[in-house]
């Protein structure tokens, strides 16, 4: 009785990672925390898991490398902080390990979610939340809800990533009906945040899902509905209309008034480099890249250097896990982080049952190098990015059939 506590109490940082997420980034980084001291107390056994999975190796040497950049300059303490995420994903690796601890968790994980969800349909009937907190009403943001994570424009992206657990109750096999519902309550709430990369990376996942699940009839029957329903989302609301069609607008294929229109002229002119946001900060961090191919800048080196190439259109970040790391740690760190996804892949891409296809496409959807992205080196993005990569792998290992 006394080691199942104890047992208990070692996972209890990815227990509550999902809640921590919600209260904000000093106890996300609290949590880290435990997990590093927990990971170092047990280190024989973890040096285990390291042995026998290659892409390990790669992985912490990609830790190691940005530590050994980070020496001697201002940026020292992030380059070993940033050790915590190498902590926290051998604890979440193991933690995955065990169907009986997963099932606990998603239990808990599917009560916050669905309580995230009626509190965005909440605030978009009301325009407040359950909390009482307000969408924001500033011209940049009006269309974009959060439900209680109030400022922190990231609800949408909470909602996907975290959303995996559907490939596990479907895997199971049971309850299907309220399996669709449940996702099909994700589908809603993530349209309504406005978070237009996290929809569509929902978007394919859930396809994906259904595909791999359901018999063919009932697929095109739930593929027809959702498309049709998202039609009509665009077309009769103005908030998902405004948000949604601003797509085709920066890509030159709408008016202010988001009508179609294919005119030429106007394509190319909303590509140049001041006309898309995204595009611009892609096309900055690859003459950054170009000024220091090597090593890089450093943690900060995409923020240091912009403005110096483009005053009008700067972040803190490129928006994208690749150009991020390679402006701050050159060619080398890129190759690295590239290399330990594909062992990772590697790691993964025997897969013997056909529903677990839809894991490998919620992976994909995780790494894919075209999507925009947060900062890789902030503390929310980071410990999601780490969290889901250490969870889903384990995946691929376990026997599903087994009834609980």
């Amino acid at each position: 009785m006394n080691n199942k506590i104890l047992l208990n109490l070692k996972f209890f940082p990815i227990y509550f990672f999902p809640l921590s997420i919600c209260l904000g980034s000093a106890v996300v980084n609290l949590m880290l925390i435990c997990s590093t001291l927990i990971v170092i107390i047990n280190f024989k056994k973890f040096f285990e898991y390291i042995k026998k999975n290659n892409f390990f190796i790669f992985l912490i040497f990609f830790f190691l490398y940005i530590l050994v950049l980070s020496l001697g300059t201002k940026e020292i303490l992030k380059g070993v902080g940033y050790l915590r995420y190498l902590f926290f994903f051998l604890l979440v690796y193991e933690f995955s390990l065990s169907k009986e601890r997963l099932k606990y968790f998603y239990i808990t994980l599917v009560i916050l979610l669905l309580f995230l969800s009626v509190d965005i349909f909440f605030q978009r009937i009301f325009g407040s939340n359950i909390f009482g907190m307000k969408f924001s009403s500033s011209n940049m943001y009006s269309n974009r809800f959060s439900g209680f994570f109030g400022d922190e424009l990231i609800a949408g992206s909470f909602l996907f990533k975290m959303s995996f657990i559907l490939s596990f109750f479907f895997l199971l096999k049971k309850n299907k009906s309220i399996n669709l519902l449940f996702s099909l309550i994700l589908f809603l709430a993530i349209l309504i945040t406005g978070e237009r990369m996290s929809f569509i990376n929902y978007f394919v996942f859930l396809i994906a899902l259904f595909y791999v699940s359901l018999r063919t009839k009932y697929f095109y029957i739930l593929f027809s509905s959702i498309v049709l329903f998202f039609v009509l989302a665009i077309n009769f609301d103005d908030n998902s209309r405004h948000r949604y069609n601003q797509i085709l607008y920066e890509m030159g294929l709408s008016d202010h008034d988001y009508n179609i229109s294919f005119n030429k002229d106007t394509i190319t002119e909303r590509l140049e480099v001041n006309s898309t946001p995204h595009l611009s900060l892609y096309k900055s961090s690859i003459i950054i890249i170009k000024e220091k191919p090597i090593l890089g800048y450093g943690i900060k080196g995409f923020r240091d250097n912009c403005k110096a190439i483009n005053q009008h259109s700067c972040s803190s970040h490129p928006h994208n896990y690749y150009f991020e790391i390679a402006t701050s740690f050159g060619i080398i760190g890129l190759f690295i982080f590239i290399s330990t996804l594909y062992f990772m892949l590697k790691n993964i891409s025997n897969i013997k049952k056909s529903n677990k296809i839809a894991i490998l496409i919620f992976f994909l959807l995780i790494i894919n190098p075209l999507q925009t992205t947060g900062s890789i080196f902030s503390t929310i993005t980071a410990s999601m990015f780490w969290f889901n990569l250490g969870i889903l792998i384990p995946h691929f290992k376990l026997n599903y059939e087994q009834s609980y």
